[in-house]
């Protein structure tokens, strides 16, 4: 068994050294061809090489051999010969000299006067009308004044019953009139809050700024105001249930409806009671 072993060992190692063999004879026929090649072959290549300049021909050849046959290196003077022929064709060019004499400079514009505005080629847009201000805290005083989250309103272009003629015949009409208003007044408004904008845009202006900020506004009232409760004109309301009166410069609206609560003996406008003559 152990001869047998001894036997395979070296019959692998045989035939590894035949194998290493077979690969060194192989490398050996490939690379005498390439030493026994006649010159015949590489000999122009290497000729034409020995020929070739050591810096590359300009753009423009002067000489076909330069790219084609042999170089033919250029003789000390005649590169400054052909740019002259070349010159001495061509037309000379325009020579652009600027004039610096003293009329002809001129004077930069005078860099300590005050600097102007110019005015803007866009036309800058108006600003946005006030909107009306929503107030929740809502008190009514009178038929006309309303105190709003601690500002006083008046309502605009109406007047109060007070000031009617046919609220003084008797003072218990002219005190029934006036409590008979603001009783109107509060059942029309009631727990809702209302929406009120002044007639002067300045005011108008502050009393939005105040209320987008959250904080009370330095505004001192009274304030005539147009004043809204849900979809309801109050000014107008009043007037139409005859419970106020237009002033002159009024809108012919409030006009219109004063009519047609005198017409309809509404409010104020009501017959006096028998019984107060």
């Amino acid at each position: 068994m152990l001869s047998y072993s001894r036997q395979r060992r070296r019959s692998q190692a045989i035939s590894r050294a035949l194998y290493a063999l077979v690969v060194v004879c192989a490398a050996a026929i490939s690379v005498v061809p390439l030493l026994l090649i006649d010159d015949a072959w590489f000999g122009p290549v290497t000729s034409k090489m020995d020929t070739l300049p050591l810096a590359a021909p300009n753009d423009d050849p002067q000489n076909a051999s330069d790219w084609g046959g042999k170089f033919r290196p250029q003789a000390a003077g005649e590169e400054g010969q052909d740019a002259a022929a070349g010159q001495a064709g061509a037309p000379e060019p325009e020579a652009s000299v600027r004039d610096v004499s003293s009329n002809e400079i001129t004077r930069s514009p005078n860099i300590a006067a005050p600097l102007q505005r110019l005015p803007s080629a866009v036309e800058v847009p108006p600003p946005l009308p006030p909107e009306p201000v929503r107030y929740f805290l809502v008190v009514v005083e009178d038929a006309l004044t309303i105190s709003a989250d601690g500002l006083t309103l008046k309502m605009a272009h109406v007047t109060g019953p007070s000031t009617f003629e046919s609220c003084q015949e008797g003072s218990p009409v002219k005190w029934s009139c006036d409590i008979r208003a603001r009783t109107a007044l509060r059942k029309l408004v009631g727990a809702r809050a209302i929406e009120c904008m002044a007639l002067d845009e300045e005011t108008a202006r502050k009393l939005e700024e105040a209320a987008r900020a959250e904080r009370e506004s330095d505004v001192a009232g009274p304030v005539a105001a147009d004043c809204t409760v849900g979809s309801t004109d109050i000014a107008g309301w009043l007037v139409s249930q005859g419970w106020a009166q237009p002033t002159e410069e009024a809108p012919d609206r409030l006009k219109v409806l004063s009519w047609i609560a005198q017409g309809q003996k509404r409010g104020l406008w009501q017959p006096i009671p028998p019984t107060t003559q």
